[in-house]
C-alpha cells in the first residue's frame, strides 16, 4: 500500500495544487479497484500492485493524462510553477518600481509628462526583464533536469519500486519560505537598480515639501557592480525555484545555498573594501544640511562614527555568512539522519 501512496503523491505533485486532492482520491480509487480484481483472481497483492503501476505508467505520463490541455512552453512538470513565479516576480517588480518613483516624487515633489512617461517605460522594461529572467531560470532548471518529470528520457522501463519515499517532515521546505526569498531578491534587486540613490539619510530641505537624500554610496562607482548583483540575484532565484520544485532539503540544495552565501560574501568583501564605493563627502553633506553641528569636535566625532560603521560592514557580513553556513551544516546533518 505504501507504493500506491508514493505513486499517487508522485503524480499529483506534478499537477496544480487545486487539483491534487481530487485527483489523488480518484487515482487511488482506480488503483484499488484494479487491485481488488487481481487479488480476487489469486494474484499476490504485492505483485499485483507492482504490475498495476507498471501498466499505468510513470508518474509524469499519468499526470499528463489529467492535464486540461498540452503545454510546451517550459515543460509539463514545471509550467504551473513557472506561471506562479512569473506572476509574483512581475507584480513585485511593478510594485518596486512604483515605490521608487513615488519616493522620487516625494523627495522632489515635481512631476511632469516626461516623468510619467519614464515611469511607464520603466514598468514595461521591468516587466519585460522579469519575464526574460524567470524564463531563463526555468529553462536552466529544465535543461539541468531538476524537474523529476524530465527524468523519463531513459529508454529503460520504469520501475515502481524506485518511487521516492514520502518526505520526512524535518526535510520539508515550506513553499512560502521559497516564495518570500524570491520576493525579497526581486525587491533588493529593484532597490539596487532603480533606487540606490535613496539609500542614505533623508533630511528636510529649506522648501516646504522637498527632501534631501545624503547617499551612503558613490552612485557612479557602485553602478559598475550592477552586472554582478544581477548575476547573484539570478543565482538566488534559481536556487529558490529548485527548492520550490524539490520541496525538500538535499545535499545538492544545501551546497547551492552555501555557494550562494559565499559568493555574496566574496562580492561584499571585494566591492566594499574599496573606499571609492562610499560617498567621500558623506560627513560634509551631513554638516551642510545641518544634520550635525559644524564645529570641529562634532565633525570629528561624526567622521569617526562613519569610518567605524564602514569598517564593520565586512566583519558583520563574515559573521552572518558563518552563521548561515552553520545552519546549512545542521540541515546537512538532518538530511543524513532522516533521508
Amino acid at each position: 500500500m505504501e507504493m500506491i501512496s508514493r505513486y499517487t503523491s508522485a503524480v499529483t505533485d506534478l499537477l496544480p495544487p487545486k487539483q491534487r486532492d481530487e485527483i489523488r482520491a480518484e487515482l487511488h480509487s482506480l488503483i484499488m479497484d484494479m487491485l481488488e480484481e487481481r487479488t480476487a483472481m489469486g494474484e499476490p497483492e504485492e505483485q499485483a500492485i507492482f504490475r498495476i503501476l507498471q501498466e499505468l505508467g510513470p508518474p509524469h505520463a499519468m499526470a499528463d493524462k489529467y492535464r486540461d490541455k498540452p503545454r510546451y512552453l517550459i515543460g509539463p512538470g514545471l509550467i504551473d510553477l513557472y506561471k506562479v513565479i512569473l506572476r509574483i516576480v512581475i507584480i513585485v517588480t511593478v510594485i518596486g518600481i512604483s515605490v521608487a518613483f513615488a519616493l522620487q516624487f516625494i523627495i522632489d515633489f515635481e512631476a511632469g509628462p516626461m516623468d510619467v512617461a519614464e515611469y511607464f517605460a520603466s514598468i514595461f522594461e521591468g516587466a519585460l526583464q522579469a519575464f526574460a529572467w524567470v524564463t531563463i531560470v526555468f529553462a536552466i532548471i529544465e535543461f539541468a533536469q531538476v524537474n523529476p518529470a524530465s527524468w523519463h528520457s531513459s529508454k529503460k522501463p520504469w520501475d515502481p519500486g524506485k518511487l521516492p519515499a514520502p518526505l520526512h517532515k524535518n526535510l520539508l521546505i515550506k513553499q512560502s519560505s521559497s516564495l518570500i526569498e524570491i520576493i525579497m531578491i526581486v525587491l533588493v534587486l529593484g532597490l539596487f537598480t532603480y533606487s540606490i540613490q535613496y539609500v542614505g539619510i533623508m533630511s528636510k530641505s529649506d522648501t516646504e515639501w522637498n527632501w534631501n537624500v545624503i547617499s551612503f554610496l558613490n552612485i557612479d562607482y557602485f553602478s559598475k557592480y550592477l552586472p554582478y548583483i544581477w548575476g547573484l540575484a539570478l543565482f538566488g532565484i534559481v536556487i529558490a525555484c529548485i527548492k520550490l520544485i524539490q520541496r525538500k532539503w538535499s545535499y545538492g540544495t544545501i551546497a547551492l545555498q552555501a555557494l550562494h552565501a559565499i559568493a555574496i560574501l566574496v562580492f561584499i568583501c571585494i566591492a566594499f573594501s574599496n573606499d571609492a564605493i562610499w560617498n567621500a563627502n558623506f560627513v560634509e553633506q551631513l554638516a551642510q544640511f545641518n544634520m550635525i553641528d559644524s564645529d570641529p569636535a562634532s565633525f570629528a566625532k561624526a567622521l569617526d562614527i562613519w569610518e567605524s560603521a564602514k569598517s564593520k560592514l565586512i566583519p558583520l557580513s563574515i559573521l552572518i555568512t558563518f552563521i548561515e553556513l552553520a545552519v546549512l551544516s545542521y540541515r546537512a546533518y538532518r538530511v543524513y539522519k532522516y533521508q
